[in-house]
């Protein structure tokens, strides 16, 4: 049995060994010579001293997974988070070495040139979002080797060329966002082959051809944006098969011919977006059983309906969806105007619908002889829209955050980013950008328009 004395010369022995066990700084592990000179390349390829934020940075061996926005595991590189850092120049290949690497973010900042196509090394990849940079020259097909990759951003670019059909190996992608760049040719029918995708954002580039129908294999997909593009022929009657479907946004395209009656078994659908094209013919009074629906967008087709049931639930969600149809349905003329774009885009922002073709017409030529630059005509256009009672209407009570997910799905066919939504939320808060700027800006940058 312990005495007093020895209890005591026990339970202060134990205290000090915890108290040096916890002013005991954790041990440092240097990451492999190669990730440290894959981050020192980045540093140097992208104008790091000029960086935002770059504590840390260049620091001695050992110090490296200390940097501002590296993490790591086990002494190895795991994430890569430089999101609005101003970063500048190209992204350097070395970044291939980082072979544990899982999220690479490095969206909305100046990045130029080349995606490298080394980046199809990182075999652990789940997410990489090069999104809102200046990168040019075509998608390296070399991505589709990314087995683990879940999260593909390179929206707001200046990406050209085709998508690479090997893009629909990626049997793990659950987002896939290409939005507004100048991708060019047809939709790959091999993106159909991605099973778990959820969010298929295609919208604001120069794609054409017909809509594939084999995305109507998209089990789990509940966002297509296929919007802003030269897409022609029919909308494929197998697209009703999304049973997952809450969001089908096919506007500003040459889409021809009748809505197919299948899509009336899109049972989740929240969201049909349709004008701007060359539909035409009776629409489907089995439309009225889209008991989810809550936004319609019909306007600037041939489209007409005999059923007094339709034309009840169109009227309730587009009340002039029938005003809007164009009289001369022969030689359709579509908003391809830089200008007309922007005005039709700050309609859809402003008032969650397409502007009337006679509206379009007066506002275009307003703008076109006003003399100003397009930002110029973007912020005097939003002042003016926002005085609209329909805006107020539309948006009242909504918090910044939930007004800023708006706009982007009115506008964009998507929602932002965790790190996109909280720059503009940061602006609007601060007072740098009012609401109304902040849609003028957003629409300015959507439609890579010029100052």
């Amino acid at each position: 049995m312990l005495n007093a004395a020895v209890l005591y010369r026990y339970i202060a022995t134990l205290g000090v060994a915890v108290a040096l066990t916890l002013l005991t700084p954790p041990p440092v592990f240097a990451v492999p010579p190669q990730e440290r000179d894959a981050l020192i390349a980045l540093y140097n390829a992208t104008d790091g001293p000029n960086w935002t934020t770059s504590d840390g940075w260049l620091g001695a061996a050992g110090t490296e997974c200390q940097w501002y926005g590296v993490s790591c595991s086990n002494g190895q590189v795991t994430r890569l988070s430089l999101w609005d850092n101003q970063m500048s120049g190209s992204i350097p290949s070395e970044l291939g070495q980082l072979s544990q690497l899982e999220r690479l973010s490095l969206g909305r900042n100046q990045l130029s040139g080349a995606i490298p196509p080394e980046l199809a090394q990182l075999s652990q990849l789940e997410w990489l979002n090069l999104g809102s940079n200046q990168l040019s020259g075509a998608i390296p097909p070399e991505l589709g080797q990314l087995s683990q990759l879940q999260g593909l951003n390179l929206d707001g670019n200046q990406l050209s060329g085709a998508i690479p059909p090997e893009l629909g190996q990626l049997s793990q992608l659950e987002l896939l966002s290409l939005w507004e760049n100048q991708l060019s040719g047809p939709i790959p029918p091999e993106l159909g082959q991605l099973s778990q995708l959820h969010t298929l954002s295609l919208s604001t580039n120069q794609l054409s051809g017909t809509i594939p129908p084999e995305l109507s294999q998209l089990s789990q997909l509940k966002h297509l944006y296929l919007s802003q593009n030269q897409l022609t022929g029919p909308i494929p009657p197998k697209l009703g098969n999304l049973s997952q479907l809450q969001w089908l946004d096919l506007a500003v395209n040459q889409l021809s011919g009748a809505i197919p009656t299948e899509l009336a078994q899109l049972s989740q659908l929240e969201v049909l977006h349709l004008p701007y094209n060359q539909l035409s013919g009776t629409i489907p009074s089995t439309l009225s059983q889209l008991s989810e629906l809550q936004y319609l967008w019909l306007s600037d087709n041939c489209l007409t309906a005999t059923d007094p049931a339709l034309i009840a639930f169109l009227n309730n969600l587009e009340p002039d969806w029938q005003d809007s149809q164009r009289e001369n349905c022969n030689g359709l003329t579509l908003p391809t105007d830089p200008t007309a774009l922007a005005i039709a885009a700050a309609y859809v922002a402003f008032f969650e619908r397409a502007p009337d073709y006679d509206g379009l017409g007066f506002w275009t030529n307003v703008a076109q002889n006003s003399g100003l630059n397009d930002l110029e005509l973007m912020r005097n256009l939003a002042d003016g829209f926002a005085d609209h009672p329909s805006f107020a209407d539309l948006y009242a009570g909504m918090s910044a955050g939930e007004f800023v997910d708006a706009i982007y799905l009115n506008v964009g066919g998507a929602l932002p980013d965790a790190e996109g939504r909280q720059f503009w939320l940061s602006q609007i808060q601060s007072g740098g950008l009012t609401r109304p700027e902040f849609v003028a800006d957003f629409v300015f940058g959507l439609l890579n328009l010029t100052e």
